[in-house]
């Protein structure tokens, strides 16, 4: 047993392994944290716009400069 636990703790064959796991564990959890943030980012203006279609409303609002052309 003491000559395993000797090899095991100075073996270097599955250190690469692990790793690559981690590095690729690290950039998945980066990917899908921006992909959420880009996605809600995304998602508030085609809200709006659903809202302001399903009320019936403008989704961009227009100010005029000058004299009201419906007085």
């Amino acid at each position: 047993m003491p000559k395993f636990v000797f090899y095991f703790t100075s073996s270097d064959s599955g250190s690469t392994a692990i790793e690559y796991v981690v590095l690729v564990a690290v950039i998945a959890i980066a990917i899908i944290s921006v992909g959420a943030v880009v996605g809600n980012n995304l998602n508030t203006p085609w809200s709006s716009l659903e809202t302001a279609t399903a009320t019936g409303r403008s989704a961009v609002s227009i100010t005029t400069v000058g004299p009201n052309p419906e007085s």
